[in-house]
């Protein structure tokens, strides 16, 4: 038979050529390309992560989308929240260790140390509040520094740290400004008994080594002896105080020591109440941060999905 022939009752036939590509093939390749392992499912019908498709995903990462949008937000929100406590607690810890160093070595501190005795209770009371200070102040840094990234990286194990690292502020805290209003006069009496051990000493002998030390308090206080029952400061005023300078304006210094202290130690139980509110705050983002976590693993696109046929 002719090749013309032959190629002409086989297009009559329904048979097809050679140069013809089949229907069927053609069909199921483009079935292969668009569906997915032969279920039929479109890849522009694929579902998204951590959205729902009218019952086409389902498995443990998956859950109603309005709730998920909440939860999201709800972490959103605990990490804004915390970032910024944790810039708070920062500048706090901050200024809790520019005070304990001002304590430790401000003139108006470190003048009555260096004339106290060895068994003064000042010495006691003035190193003791420096390293507390200290402490709380570290301990709050760090705290505020384990919590941002905590925040960022969303652990548990950092969240955790951050809210011992408040809680153990906290209970350094709590002490301190307990001790601070049921010893209120504590610290008073202690720096006014230093200047009376002084003050006696260069009034009995006025040669004594003491002398330059008395000269210097009045100097940094800005005050000129005290009264006495006895009447007999003039003397010793006399040589201490010299007129014309303007810290010799006969105030009592006990007064400006007394002032001094209330100033400051209300500066003390403003900043301490301001950090231990602070402090309980993070403690409670910290705390909710963790179980944020905890319980929103497949937040982020964490979870595992199974693809089902329609």
């Amino acid at each position: 038979m002719h090749p013309a022939d032959s190629e002409a009752q086989t297009h009559a036939e329904g048979i097809p050529g050679p140069g013809t590509v089949l229907p069927s093939f053609r069909n199921t390749v483009g079935s292969l390309l668009l569906g997915v392992g032969g279920g039929g499912t479109a890849l522009s019908e694929r579902p998204h992560c951590g959205c729902a498709s009218s019952g086409a995903l389902s498995g443990a990462g998956v859950t109603n989308g309005q709730p998920y949008r909440d939860r999201a937000m709800g972490l959103r929100s605990t990490k804004c929240q915390l970032m910024a406590a944790s810039l708070c607690v920062m500048l706090l810890g901050l200024s809790i260790a520019t005070l304990s160093t001002v304590t430790r070595y401000g003139l108006h501190f470190s003048v009555i140390s260096n004339v106290a005795l060895e068994s003064s209770s000042y010495r006691d009371i003035h190193h003791a509040a420096f390293y507390v200070g200290v402490f709380l102040s570290m301990t709050l840094i760090f705290a505020a520094l384990l919590s941002a990234v905590a925040a960022v990286r969303e652990s548990r194990c950092l969240t955790a740290t951050a809210f011992f690292c408040f809680a153990l502020a906290f209970c350094g805290m709590i002490p301190a400004l307990c001790w601070r209003y049921m010893h209120s006069t504590e610290v008073e009496d202690s720096m006014l008994d230093v200047y009376d051990l002084v003050y006696e000493e260069v009034r009995r002998n006025g040669s004594s080594s003491k002398r330059h030390e008395l000269t210097l308090i009045h100097e940094v206080f800005l005050c000129c002896g005290k009264p006495s029952p006895l009447g007999d400061t003039a003397a010793v005023e006399h040589k201490m105080c010299h007129p014309g300078t303007a810290w010799a304006a006969g105030r009592d210094c006990l007064q400006e020591m007394h002032g001094f202290l209330k100033k400051h130690m209300g500066f003390v139980s403003t900043l301490l109440s301001i950090t231990i509110g602070f402090t309980v705050y993070g403690m409670v983002l910290t705390s909710f941060h963790w179980f944020s976590i905890h319980f929103s693993n497949n937040l982020d696109r964490k979870g595992k999905y199974t693809l089902q046929g329609r």
